[in-house]
């Protein structure tokens, strides 16, 4: 009204995202300086001024006493802090959008051009629970379809699979714990432990899973994390 009465156009606050971006920082930094101010207040109180009496007589620049001194003390005060302003800030339709647009963005192009993604991502904003659901609800399909894809395209010459150890151990390690120093002669070791009988549980889990999945025996090995020891490869 006070700008259509001086000849200006109005503002669309909640329809431009500029706008809607600048009164929302504005709104919340007025809002905030106040409960700031007594926070930060409160904190540079409760720093003894002998801490920084003994930081001029080390020779201390300001900045210096600030990165030292102050941020650190002022921390146990800044994050909740930070956390309140966060949680004020943001409505629950935000974090909820923030949700949906975190989902999306790690969801594959070709997956969001189709329905029912598709059409989430033409809504934009605005989300309600049921959209989750309809996220999840996809993501599940894809990983169910993982395998299935990997077996057909390995059936058809396609592709060639291999495994590795059941939950990834590091196989040398679990022989025997001093085989790091083969790698590193100067490798603080813990206590040396050895236990071969589990590192063979694990490549005949591996072994099983693949074969469950995949109708045959795996052709290859893929240690984990690349680890390998002479010891181990009578196990292979």
């Amino acid at each position: 009204v006070m700008l259509s009465g001086i000849g200006l156009p109005p503002i669309q606050w909640m329809t431009s995202p500029f706008w809607n971006f600048a009164a929302a920082s504005i709104t919340n930094i007025w809002l905030g300086i106040p409960f700031m101010m007594i926070i930060m207040l409160g904190g540079l109180q409760s720093i003894p001024a002998e801490f920084y009496d003994a930081a001029e007589i080390d020779g201390a620049s300001g900045w210096q006493q600030f990165r030292t001194i102050t941020l650190p003390m002022l921390r146990p005060v800044l994050t909740p802090a930070v956390i309140l302003g966060t949680i004020w800030t943001f409505t629950e339709q935000d974090f909820r959008d923030l949700q949906i647009w975190f989902n999306l963005a790690w969801t594959d192009p070709d997956f969001l051009a189709e329905e029912p993604l598709k059409g989430l991502v033409d809504k934009g904003r605005d989300f309600i629970e049921a959209d989750k659901q309809i996220i999840f609800q996809v993501h599940r399909e894809i990983i169910k379809g993982v395998i299935p894809k990997h077996k057909e395209l390995q059936d058809k010459g396609q592709i060639e699979i291999t495994t590795t150890p059941y939950a990834h151990p590091i196989l040398p390690l679990i022989y025997a714990t001093d085989l790091a120093d083969t790698g590193d002669p100067n490798a603080e070791l813990p206590r040396r432990f050895s236990y071969p009988q589990d590192a063979i549980a694990h490549l005949a889990r591996s072994v099983q899973i693949y074969e469950d999945h995949f109708g045959g025996k795996p052709k290859g090995l893929w240690p984990s994390e690349g680890a390998v020891a002479q010891e181990i490869v009578k196990m292979v």
